[in-house]
């Protein structure tokens, strides 16, 4: 498949009774993604995190963040 995105943050809408999309992004700098997170409210989030094995094999994980 092709994947575009990185990372998907979610947040509660203002009525507070769904769940909907804050941001996306294509940016793989891991640190500025952390940085999203507010430090006054509750965000969910999809990141595609990949990483290399010893014997220089690649692979990925989508790791579910909740805040």
């Amino acid at each position: 498949m092709n994947k575009s995105l990185k990372y998907i943050l979610f947040k509660l809408n203002d009525k507070r009774t769904e769940i909907v999309v804050d941001q996306k992004s294509t940016d793989s700098d891991y640190e500025r993604f952390l940085n999203k997170f507010p430090a006054d409210g509750c965000r969910w989030a999809v990141y595609d995190f990949h990483y290399k094995l010893e014997d220089g094999s690649q692979r990925n994980k989508l790791c579910f963040f909740s805040w």
